[in-house]
């Protein structure tokens, strides 16, 4: 992987996590990062989806209910990813 693309991928994110904190737009990062593409932007995604994930509290649950959460097969949550042709 060029080194200029994970720099980039990691200034992209760090430039959504802080638009969302301060709940304001930014332009396209296709405008800013002309150069990043599709591996890019799921990357900056993943990014994304795994520090929201890292600052999730764990469930409180009582001990029969955690055995019976603990028994599942599947997970609760999953990321999904998305592509405007779908």
């Amino acid at each position: 992987m060029r080194p200029a693309a994970v720099r980039h991928r990691a200034e992209a994110a760090q430039l959504l996590r802080e638009a969302e904190r301060r709940t304001a737009p930014v332009e396209p990062l296709s405008m800013t990062w002309p150069a990043l593409d599709l591996a890019d932007a799921y990357a900056v995604q993943q990014d994304s989806v795994t520090r929201r994930l890292a600052t999730l509290s764990p469930l409180r649950t009582s001990p029969p209910l955690s055995r019976q959460l603990s028994a599942t097969a599947t997970p609760d949550f999953f990321a999904t990813p998305w592509h405007p042709s779908s």
